[in-house]
């Protein structure tokens, strides 16, 4: 995240938010389509080799063709509509964009692939793909920028081409561990797919928080618009990697725990992570002004009204996916899917609403209520769904007591 930082500062300087809203909106529809259609293969082929390792072969070769099959429809989708949905763009602009639509394939079989890593809990493997990428990207990024050739189209292109050499040895890696198997294939198919349409709505939002709203932003407004909003994105994830670090481990672990202590572990581990968050909230929201400009110069300033709302949209959206780990594990991810696609919908809806009218001011406050009301509907889900009390948020000393004990055993 700090490379991306980095990254963001690079391309912000050099081509200026008008610019960077242009490149924002090459690289936008690839992985948006990629994550909207994924089926919740990511988390359903992580369930099913924790739960069903004797199937694990045939369990990862469905998943892997059905991932391309879901790359191909995705890529087919984004050609077609992109005219449409870009109409404002110049035609360079919107043609790049439908050519740089065939990574949507190699965006679907890559998070297939960070599910497999994860049923295997080769976390060193996972990270290395994390942090080798944007080292590339931010390789790539300062030769175009000494070289004089950054543009929206060549900087997009930097963002892209760097995940191909860790996709393929990763890929690789997943073939040889788990050889192609056709045995007990319409099971393994049954299984994936049961699993994965029940959970779709919970992978469905958490993916898409940041990318639907983007998309809308690009078909009301300008590039210059993207452009602000794309770098106070960035800096609000600075804080959701928290959330993405606890739920890239938590997951995996959790499903071979019994109901309370799968319980028990996300409530503790929820009210640490929402204490620690809303100081570094408050913090940066009164700071926020002098490190846009600090970071990415005074044409960005605008973006400050926007990153007040997404840090405290982090807070809420990054506390709601940890507290839905429990249902996921528990194999009961279908209530919770359909209060939080009903979520994203509402979400989409004022975005609709606001966005016109209110411009960037307007796309903070669509976020920040949609976020909070998906945080209160899993609340919500553990009495009803999972009959306990409602949780707790407020830390206590047996709280203090635990962090001490993680911090002492590391």
């Amino acid at each position: 995240m700090i490379i991306n930082i980095v990254t963001g500062i690079i391309t912000a300087r050099s081509m200026g938010a008008t610019g960077r809203g242009e490149q924002a909106a090459l690289l936008m529809l690839p992985q948006l389509l990629a994550y909207c259609l994924t089926l919740g293969l990511p988390t359903s082929i992580t369930f099913n080799i924790k739960k069903n390792p004797n199937l694990s072969r045939s369990l990862v070769t469905f998943t892997l063709i059905f991932a391309f099959g879901l790359g191909v429809v995705a890529t087919l989708i984004g050609i077609l509509i992109i005219p449409f949905l870009f109409e404002g763009y110049a035609g360079r602009v919107i043609v790049s964009a439908q050519y740089l639509m065939i990574f949507s394939i190699t965006y679907l079989i890559g998070i297939v692939l960070t599910g497999i890593l994860k049923a295997r809990d080769n976390f060193k493997l996972f990270n290395r793909w994390r942090y080798i990428e944007p080292i590339i990207i931010l390789m790539s990024l300062l030769i175009l920028y000494f070289s004089n050739n950054i543009s929206p189209l060549t900087a997009a292109l930097s963002y892209i081409l760097p995940s191909l050499p860790m996709f393929l040895i990763i890929f690789i890696y997943i073939l040889r561990e788990y050889r192609v198997s056709f045995n007990n294939f319409v099971d393994s198919s049954k299984r994936v797919t049961s699993y994965g349409i029940r959970s779709y709505g919970i992978d469905l939002v958490t993916n898409l928080s940041g990318k639907l709203d983007q998309v809308l932003i690009a078909a009301f407004l300008n590039s210059t618009a993207i452009g602000l909003y794309v770098i106070s994105l960035s800096l609000s994830k600075m804080i959701g990697i928290i959330h993405n670090s606890i739920v890239t481990v938590l997951f995996p672990r959790m499903l071979t725990m019994d109901k309370k202590q799968m319980i028990d572990t996300t409530l503790v581990i929820t009210r640490i992570t929402l204490v620690a968050i809303l100081i570094i909230d408050i913090i940066l929201f009164f700071l926020s002004p002098f490190v846009i400009e600090l970071l990415y110069g005074p044409s960005f300033k605008q973006a400050d009204i926007i990153l007040k709302f997404l840090i405290f949209e982090v807070l809420f959206s990054g506390c709601a996916v940890i507290l839905s780990q429990p249902f996921m594990s528990l194999n009961k991810p279908g209530a919770i899917t359909t209060l939080q696609v009903l979520s994203m919908i509402i979400n989409l809806l004022l975005l609709w609403l606001l966005v016109p009218k209110y411009g960037l001011l307007g796309a903070g406050i669509a976020t920040l209520l949609s976020s909070i009301l998906k945080f209160l509907t899993v609340v919500i889900c553990y009495p009803v769904i999972l009959k306990t009390p409602l949780p707790r948020f407020y830390m206590n000393k047996s709280d203090i007591l635990y962090l001490k004990k993680i911090i002492i055993n590391r």
